[in-house]
């Protein structure tokens, strides 16, 4: 049976909370990626998605004004497909 590793992407390092909105749209731009993994001070805190940001002119903002939009979902190495889509 395939682990959940197998399907993790870890070419993209992950946005830093303190990140502009305008770096997130360019990784989305990118790379085929629905949501993308945001850090504060090196620990996850969510994912954000590409549909909440892709089309809104955020001029200079940064993530943390826009912390209700990044959703901590997550899953681990050892999940199988089944309790992924739990979440």
């Amino acid at each position: 049976m395939t682990q959940t590793i197998d399907y993790i992407l870890n070419d993209i390092k992950p946005l830093k909370i303190g990140d502009k909105i305008k770096k997130a749209q360019a990784l989305f731009a990118k790379n085929p990626v629905s949501h993308l993994p945001v850090i504060d001070r090196n620990i996850f805190y969510g994912n954000i998605a590409k549909q909440d940001i892709e089309f809104t002119d955020y001029s200079d903002e940064f993530l943390d004004e826009i912390k209700p939009l990044i959703q901590p979902f997550y899953a681990t190495n050892n999940m199988n497909w089944f309790e992924v889509l739990q979440y």
